[in-house]
């Protein structure tokens, strides 16, 4: 076969089959890992209970080679031992906890072993809204033991099976090209993704040379709508052309500063310049791309209905409060993160009114977490 080079994507299942393939087990457990295998999601947890399991592989399990519970519980455990670590968990609790029981020996003879085990069977739900001083006191144990353990939880992976899963890239080409010029941000055409649509010479000869009959009445009529056609796809080119410039002459500071320079622009706005209708922008702007030196964008990417002021009366984009909002969280002290109200505070400083709620819903937009999922543990001095 002239395509049997060509690699295939390798799934979860294959990956896992494949092992199953080379175990030294017998027929029957390999039927078991097999059907086990086959329940597994995406994600690599398993979809039935142990209960599930049993009723289903029990009618037909050899009950001589031991009770069905038994057996299942020995293909899981083995299922537990194969890649990726995690594999075969009912939830994330007992995802992780199959991986620390794979962490080498002498790291489980750490003091903060059985703490790390306690924690993720009991206490998950403190580590993840980040709560260390309720769980140092109901775990009752010293803040270097704590800190210990949750340095384990954290290098354990609670997707192991992140990398099998399908993630297909959409290719995009650009429609506008922006470049810098002596006269500033300027937009062009890209000329590698223009249909290339044209009449046919001869048939541009034929026309020329004859004169309309019943005869040839139809290829007249056909030739007339070609024409159209072409004419639509010139127009409809020229008008992503024209927003185009529009959108670049009115954000020139995005592409001199980024998403701090970024203006608030409304498609009635751009639609008042061209002298279109306003839902002829928005279907223009549809699935149309442009690039530029900061990279790829919808032209959508560009409009920003939602607008605050500053203390001037100057309009400011959304998106220009979203990355100052982004800016201060990042240079954030990790150990003291700044609060959604503290934010509000930081930017009415510097002249933007911005109300706490504003401030979380933007947060949140960015998929930024809380103040209490931001913080971390310190370090020990």
């Amino acid at each position: 076969d002239q395509f049997s080079t060509i690699a295939e994507e390798f799934t979860l299942l294959a990956h896992l089959m494949s092992q199953v393939g080379t175990l030294r087990v017998d027929e029957p457990q390999r039927k078991i890992l097999q059907y086990l295998v086959g329940c597994l999601d995406d994600r690599g947890y398993l979809r039935e209970n142990l209960d599930e399991l049993e009723e289903t592989l029990s009618p037909v399990l050899d009950h001589e080679d031991g009770k069905p519970l038994d057996q299942i519980k020995a293909c899981l455990k083995i299922l537990h031992s194969m890649d990726p670590a995690g594999i075969g968990a009912f939830d994330l609790a007992d995802c992780l906890s199959i991986q620390l029981h794979r962490l080498p020996a002498a790291a489980q003879d750490a003091a903060a072993f059985k703490l790390c085990e306690e924690i993720i069977c009991s206490h998950l739900d403190l580590v993840g809204s980040k709560n260390w001083l309720k769980l140092k006191q109901i775990t009752k144990c010293k803040e270097l033991d704590l800190k210990i353990a949750l340095e384990m939880i954290q290098k354990l992976n609670p997707s192991p099976c992140d990398e099998f899963i399908s993630t297909k890239r959409q290719i995009i080409t650009p429609d506008v090209i922006v470049r810098k010029t002596s006269k500033g941000w300027e937009a062009v055409l890209n000329p590698n993704n223009q249909p290339r649509v044209s009449l046919r010479s001869e048939y541009v000869g034929i026309i020329k040379s004859q004169k309309p009959s019943p005869e040839n009445e139809e290829f007249f009529q056909k030739f007339g709508e070609a024409k159209i056609l072409i004419k639509q796809v010139h127009q409809r080119s020229e008008t992503i052309l024209k927003v185009a410039k529009a959108i670049v002459k009115r954000q020139q500071s995005y592409f001199e500063f980024g998403e701090l320079g970024m203006n608030p622009l409304l498609l009635k706005e751009i639609a008042e310049e061209v002298g279109v209708h306003e839902s002829t922008i928005s279907r223009v702007t549809n699935e149309k791309y442009l690039t530029c030196i900061k990279g790829t964008y919808s032209l959508k990417y560009f409009f920003g209905a939602q607008v605050v002021q500053d203390e001037g009366m100057n309009q400011v984009s959304s998106k220009a409060i979203k990355a100052l909002i982004k800016k201060i969280i990042e240079v954030e002290p990790s150990t003291k993160p700044i609060s959604d109200g503290t934010i509000s505070d930081l930017l009415a400083k510097e002249g933007y009114q911005v109300a706490r709620r504003t401030v979380a819903k933007y947060r949140e937009a960015l998929r930024i977490p809380p103040v209490s999922l931001r913080k971390t543990w310190p370090a020990k001095k």
